[in-house]
Parts: structure tokens; sequence; C-alpha cells
């Protein structure tokens, strides 16, 4: 339907993830808010921002409707009741736009938390992590509903492991990147280089979008299990801890086939690793 829908099925597209698990009560309207113009079967449903869109023709909304057949909906609707409420709304905005309007939204939401006024790199470290969150929902075939108050869990979860803060100001700040890497044997001027490429790769990730942010997401999910299966193999006692420990990580990422293929450059999993490292809270701290 759009230029990035691909071969979705009914269900993971952007309107079917619209569309279902929520409910549709008289009054319901839904907004499909993009970046470029979208293909011909859905550009009759543009509108401007406030404005009311112009009514589509029988073909067109049969064309959308037919794509979708097999919805399942809430509240006895059917696609067609959803079609006709549809509205797009192109928005042509950079990332530097989008990126600036979530600063000046989440700042509040952050002093709010911490009850002083955060810094500028714990803003962008929460907005990384709530892109990473909004990345993996997004890549999930089924939609998943969200309240205010799970948005607000998701975004206190970010807050402390970025921060390192409870929001009754209970438990420590986080080590730096470097001061956790000390355990493991890097030496300063090599930690200050990573600390420097994980800065380089948030940067990228930010400015990534669409099915490359994905991408990324899935990679480092992947890169955080190693370290997850490394830390209970060396709690169990089958991985030394120290620099054994550091080096089976990065064995084991050297391996993965996305960085033995070429796809994923090894520095560039190296920084991934130093974000989801810099992200958890002590994780080296028993690693001595």
């Amino acid at each position: 339907m759009s230029k990035k829908e691909g071969n979705r099925t009914a269900e993971s597209s952007y309107l079917g993830k619209l569309f279902m698990g929520k409910p549709l009560p008289e009054g319901t309207r839904f907004t499909l808010i993009v970046n470029e113009t979208p293909f011909a079967d859905l550009y009759p449903f543009a509108c401007e921002r406030g404005g009311k869109r112009e009514p589509v023709s029988s073909a067109t909304h049969a064309k959308v409707v037919g794509k979708l057949a097999g919805l399942s909906l809430r509240d006895g609707r059917d696609v067609g009741w959803c079609v006709d409420r549809l509205d797009v709304l192109i928005t042509a905005r950079t990332t530097e736009h989008v990126e600036s309007e979530a600063h000046r939204r989440l700042v509040p939401l952050i002093k709010d938390y911490l009850g002083q006024e955060p810094l500028v790199t714990e803003v962008d470290e929460v907005l990384s992590g709530l892109a990473q969150y909004i990345a993996r929902s997004a890549a999930e075939l089924r939609p998943r509903s969200h309240t205010a108050e799970d948005f607000r869990a998701i975004l206190d979860g970010c807050i402390r492991k970025v921060t390192g803060l409870r929001s009754d100001g209970s438990t420590e700040r986080l080590m730096t990147l470097q001061q956790k890497l000390r355990p493991v044997g890097v030496l300063e001027a090599e930690a200050e280089r990573q600390h420097e490429a994980m800065l380089a790769f948030r940067q990228a990730q930010r400015s990534t979008v669409g099915l490359g942010r994905q991408r990324i997401a899935a990679f480092a999910d992947k890169v955080y299990a190693i370290c997850q299966l490394t830390s209970a193999r060396r709690r169990g006692g089958s991985i030394a801890t120290g620099q054994l420990a550091y080096a089976a990580i990065l064995e084991a990422i050297f391996q993965l086939p996305e960085v033995q293929s070429g796809e994923v450059d090894f520095s560039q999993a190296v920084a991934v690793l130093s974000d989801i490292t810099a992200r958890c809270q002590n994780r080296y701290e028993d690693a001595s």
C-alpha cells in the first residue's frame, strides 16, 4: 500500500496494525502518517492536518478493502467500516525535525521522573531506547495495544537504564562504559575509542529508518543474547570472569553469520556491544 509495505500480510501491514487490536466505538477515525507520497491506492485518502479529505471512489475503496481481507476487528466492525474512516497525512519531515520534537516532549517527562533537569546525553539515550522498542514492536506480526500506563512503564524503564536512577531517587548512577571495561583488561585509550564508536553507532542508528532500523535492532538482540549466555556461564563457573569472559563474548560476536558474511563490520558489531554494555547496569562489576 505504501512504498515500504513490500509483501506484508494483511495483519502485519501498516493499515492492519492501525485497525486491529483496539476498541472501535462510534466516532473513531484513523490517521496514517507518512513522510513520503504513498502509492496510488492510498493517495486519495490524503488530507491536510486538521482538514477533511475528499470522498474516495468505490474502486479505490474496494481495492484497499480487498488487500486487507481476513482481518479480525473489534466491536463487530469490518475492514470497510475502518477504511471509510481513514485519513492519510503526508508530513515531509527530516530526522532532525522528528528528534527535535521528540526531545521537546521527552525533557519534561524525564525531568518529572528524575526530579531534576536531564543531561542532553541522557535525553538522547532515552530517545534511542524508545526508538529501539518501537522498531522491534513494528517488526512483530501482530499489533500490540498500549495504554498510557504501558507507555509510562516503558519510558520509566528506558530512563532507569540510562541514568541508573529510580523515580524515588534510589540506586546509584550507572558506571561509564570506560569504567565497566576496566575489569576486563581493556586499556583506557582503547575504551575511549570504543566509547567514540558507540556514540557514532547511536547517531547512525537514530538516522536509520524502516527495514534498516529493524535489522539493527535484530542484530542488537543477538548480541544481547550472547551477553546473557556468557554471563550465565560465568556465574555457573564454566567461563572465568574478567578478560576470558569478555574475550568469549567478542569471539561469539565475531562468529555471527552477519559478521562472517561482512553484512555487519566487526567494528560496528563491537560498537553494538559497547552500546549494550553502557546501558546495562554494572555488567562487568563482578568480573575482576
